[in-house]
């Protein structure tokens, strides 16, 4: 058959055939297609692709099959069972400055941390979201009332900290700024909103329409092939690096090949890009000792992280005057014991991230916390006070004090009767004191998400 009816042909049982995402290849459009097949929309850590070839000649079928991966920046992750060895970094943001009267929705996951003081009184309204949305059917709103002593001296002396779902909505009533302290802490990025529109899901992006023909141009030389295209490490720890290697046509400068190199490299809470041009890769060539065309290329990568990195590798061919070609080859490297970073969490199974610290907490010591946790304080027969300093980039962060107070201080008969639950963020500072008789009794213990303990 000749090119166009090639090029034009559909399967009459297949609607959907890959043949109208081809096209001619220039070098050799008798026999060869181009194909550029778009994707669904993607999500998750990573997205593994498959392509099996048949070739059916005289009643013999042969195959061939190809793979390659795309690793997702910040897709969302669904996970049966999570069990959690190292440290986590969830509570990513605090939100203060609310306003009464005015309904808040909660755009994720997260905890409601509120204390009061002199003789003021705070009240907090919680609407779980509607089945709709994730919640429970006949779910009723439930109220949060704090009353703190009159003679409490400038110390709050009523705190509590609430667990709140996804898409619950929230109303307040606040006293006077300065007698009380009310703080979000959103389970992943997501501020309380007064805006109904914001707690719609994003849609999903409509998929790529079919390429547009390209215009013929250069086509690749049979004797410059680029091969061979793979990390000298496929599992790489955490932190470590490893050399890239390909073999294909020598780019010394004024050469008509050129390369470019893109990979991913997740360092602190964000990802980034890395892209190497050919002035770069340069430098990381060896002549082919059996053939001056060629060379083998070592580049190394930088310090690696995540679940995975996937490597994409483009050599370009460009005569004088000519339209370029170009080869794309991939490969990929898995971390081991990398850090996760998703878009969306959700856990399908059962999860064990919550652990308790084994350390005893010393009075009047500085701490620092390793991972993102909760603190839990309980005292009878006295006061606790804990002071918490959040992580903070543009200078200091006054501390945030939280006490409490035995209610009566005869009613002891070993009782805790007092207590909170702070959420902690990575790296804030802690200390605690506390006052009292010789028979105070109080306990206060580090629940943090991953193994570590409290730091000096």
């Amino acid at each position: 058959m000749n090119d166009t009816d090639l090029f034009q042909r559909q399967d009459p049982d297949d609607p959907d055939s890959p043949l109208k995402y081809a096209q001619p290849n220039p070098g050799d459009p008798g026999k060869l297609l181009d194909f550029a097949y778009p994707t669904e929309p993607l999500d998750g850590i990573a997205v593994g692709c498959h392509l099996q070839a048949v070739c059916k000649q005289h009643g013999v079928e042969e195959t061939q099959d190809l793979t390659t991966a795309t690793f997702v920046h910040r897709g969302d992750l669904e996970a049966g069972n999570i069990n959690l060895t190292g440290t986590a970094r969830i509570l990513t943001q605090t939100q203060e400055g609310f306003a009464n009267n005015t309904q808040y929705i909660a755009l994720t996951d997260g905890f409601l941390c509120g204390s009061v003081t002199d003789g003021n009184r705070l009240w907090i309204q919680v609407t779980p979201a509607n089945p709709r949305t994730g919640g429970r059917a006949g779910m009723p709103s439930t109220w949060h009332i704090l009353v703190a002593d009159a003679d409490s001296e400038g110390a709050y002396n009523r705190n509590l900290t609430i667990p709140i779902g996804k898409h619950s909505t929230l109303a307040f009533g606040l006293p006077d700024p300065q007698t009380y302290s009310l703080t979000w802490h959103p389970v992943g990025i997501g501020n309380l909103t007064d805006n109904p529109a914001d707690s719609v899901e994003a849609p999903l992006r409509a998929p790529t329409a079919a390429h547009a023909d390209e215009a013929a141009g250069a086509h690749w030389p049979e004797d410059r092939p680029v091969e061979d295209f793979y990390p000298a490490n496929l599992t790489v720890q955490a932190g470590d690096i490893t050399d890239l290697h390909w073999h294909g046509p020598e780019n010394s400068e004024g050469s008509p090949f050129g390369y470019a190199l893109t990979y991913n490299v997740s360092s602190g809470p964000y990802s980034r890009t890395v892209r190497l041009d050919n002035d770069q890769i340069r430098a990381c060539g060896t002549s082919d000792p059996g053939n001056e065309k060629l060379a083998y290329f070592t580049v190394p990568t930088e310090p690696l992280n995540g679940i995975g990195v996937g490597y994409h590798l483009r050599a370009t061919y460009k005569p004088d005057g000519d339209t370029p070609a170009f080869m794309d080859l991939t490969t990929a490297s898995v971390i081991l014991d990398g850090d996760l970073q998703a878009g969306h969490l959700r856990i399908t199974g059962s999860s064990r991230m919550l652990h308790t610290g084994r350390t005893p907490l010393v009075q009047g010591t500085d701490y620092t916390a390793p991972t993102d946790g909760f603190l839990f304080g309980s005292v009878a027969g006295g006061t606790l006070c804990v002071k918490i300093t959040p992580p903070g980039t543009y200078g200091p962060v006054p501390p945030e004090g939280f006490t409490i107070t035995s209610a009566s201080a005869e009613d002891l008969h070993g009782r805790d009767n007092q207590n909170f639950t702070l959420p902690i963020r990575k790296a804030s500072k802690v200390t605690f004191a506390t006052t009292g008789d010789a028979e105070l009794q109080y306990k206060l213990s580090w629940h943090p998400l991953g193994p570590e303990d409290l730091a000096r």
